[in-house]
């Protein structure tokens, strides 16, 4: 199952709804931005309470 997280582009400032699946946790990805297709990078981690926490950065601010 999917979860959907609401995130801020870092480059635009759109905010839409990403899917990040739970297994995805301790993970960094790359995902463009729907509205202006500027890559966004993502880490995700496992929030300690059986949830994801997901932080969104310019690519090349990583």
């Amino acid at each position: 199952m999917l979860d959907e997280i609401e995130i801020e582009c870092p480059y635009c400032g759109a905010t839409f709804t990403a899917l990040v699946e739970p297994d995805d946790a301790d993970s960094d990805y790359i995902q463009d931005c729907e509205v202006c297709c500027n890559p966004i990078h993502f880490h995700v981690r496992d929030d300690g309470g059986g949830g994801l926490a997901v932080e969104v950065a310019r690519d090349d601010d990583s």
